[in-house]
């Protein structure tokens, strides 16, 4: 069976996947507005959890 792993990436990288995904909130189908904000919120929770200089 797989075991997943934590990585630490630099903050650049979910900074840039939150502002590619920012599109997606605005669109029409609610499916997809959910995903997005849901994508959108734990990249902003990853950031928070930055350490400071990353």
């Amino acid at each position: 069976m797989p075991q997943l792993r934590t990585t630490t990436i630099p903050a650049p990288v979910p900074a840039g996947g939150r502002q590619l995904n920012a599109a997606h909130l605005y669109v029409a189908n609610p499916v997809t507005r959910e995903a997005a904000t849901d994508v959108h919120a734990r990249l902003a929770t990853a950031l928070e959890g930055a350490a400071p200089g990353r």
